[in-house]
């Protein structure tokens, strides 16, 4: 498909920035919410610089809000987990 595009432009560097981003993306390990990796289609969409009018693009679910309680119990386990590593590491004259 490459080769069938104008090397130098837009419609090429659209493709050029849509794989860039899928292996950036897929290098940090992430996903789609259905648990698919990323495709260089699903960030074409988003980086086409073409002035070809698109369809707006769907907001994301709300985020429900979290009480203080679970933020706090949220820090401690994440404290307490972080706090026994650094404390049993040899490095750090630790167990």
């Amino acid at each position: 498909m490459l080769e069938s595009i104008e090397p130098f432009g837009p419609r090429r560097d659209d493709l050029r920035f849509a794989v860039l981003a899928q292996v950036l993306v897929g290098a940090l390990g992430a996903k789609k919410l259905d648990g698919q990796p990323f495709t260089a289609s699903d960030f074409q969409r988003l980086l086409d610089i073409d002035e070809t009018p698109r369809a707006p693009l769907e907001a994301p679910p709300p985020v429900p809000a979290q009480t203080a309680e679970e933020a706090e119990r949220r820090l401690d386990s994440w404290l307490d987990g972080n706090n026994r590593a650094w404390l049993e590491d040899p490095a750090r004259g630790g167990r």
